[in-house]
């Protein structure tokens, strides 16, 4: 079935042949531009430096901060770097005290920010030729600039749709004890993925941190190894994940899987930086990142 013109409203000379067309869509892969925008997670236990490492990858960088660490964190940096570093502390709360964190309005607060900044970039990936000039003179991203989205942390994403999920998110609960439907996780699944797609949208490094959490056996015990605190379809929409661990007075970047190769093939990184981090990557997968 065809869609568009009819048969025969096209000359014979224009009509594009089933070689051109396949020309036109599919092209060798050493055409193809360089890997734009790295789409990055990295876990780890409290104070060993996710944050610090998200904040040195390229600029202009928007965190969208659930844990309030951030605007502290970037004063170890210059002040040419901090005056792009952008920050929205998404936590609402609520009461006359402000006591009260206010998860339904701290999830729409993540969403709206989501929404704004990936909007913006789409806008500015349209080139300067495009927009209009009163576009231009609001734009405070360059045209053709890719800098850095920060999630810090995505586990806090993950955590406050559960939440979210018991408190009000549910509709269908169960007779024999009041328990919540298991079908119901559907609904934070589907919030999840809207908020990944959102990310995934724009060509620039996204960069998610995420809680580390102790591996416990069949009786309970500590196994002595940690996975990352996320929804379980993350690393689906990763693209690598990174163990971030305390070494000596410092720390090290173990690669625990993705699209740059088998774990154990990528060696571990010691202090690693943005910089640091994409010359590394290219080195042991040999693929190139703009």
């Amino acid at each position: 079935m065809a869609f568009g013109k009819k048969k025969g409203e096209e000359s014979v000379e224009n009509v594009e042949t089933p070689v051109d067309r396949l020309r036109r869509r599919f092209k060798p892969s050493t055409e193809l531009p360089a890997v734009r925008g790295v789409k990055v997670g990295i876990y780890a236990n409290p104070k060993v430096g996710k944050t610090h490492f998200s904040l040195t990858a390229p600029l202009p960088i928007f965190v969208i901060d659930t844990e309030g660490s951030a605007k502290m964190i970037s004063k170890y940096f210059d002040e040419e770097r901090q005056s792009q570093i952008y920050i929205d502390e998404i936590i609402q709360w609520v009461g006359k005290k402000k006591g009260k964190f206010d998860i339904v309005g701290s999830l729409k607060s993540m969403e709206e920010s989501i929404d704004t900044i990936t909007d913006v970039i789409l806008l500015s990936e349209k080139g300067a030729d495009e927009l209009s000039e009163e576009e231009k003179e609001r734009m405070i991203i360059e045209p053709g600039v890719t800098g850095t989205i920060v999630i810090d942390s995505g586990t806090d994403m993950w955590d406050w749709l559960s939440t979210w999920l018991e408190l009000e998110g549910a509709t269908k609960f169960n007779k024999s004890d009041n328990s919540m439907n298991r079908t119901e996780w559907g609904k934070a699944n589907k919030k999840y993925a809207d908020f990944m797609y959102l990310l995934l949208r724009c060509n620039w490094n996204v960069i998610w941190t995420f809680r580390a959490r102790p591996v416990i056996d069949a009786r309970g015990a500590d196994v002595g190894i940690t996975q990352a605190r996320y929804q379980k379809n993350t690393p689906f929409w990763l693209e690598c994940l990174f163990e971030l661990v305390q070494d000596g007075m410092g720390n090290k970047m173990i690669y625990r899987g993705g699209r740059f190769g088998l774990v154990g093939k990528i060696p571990d990184l010691k202090n690693p930086d943005w910089p640091a981090l994409v010359k590394h990557l290219e080195k042991y997968s040999g693929i190139k990142i703009g």
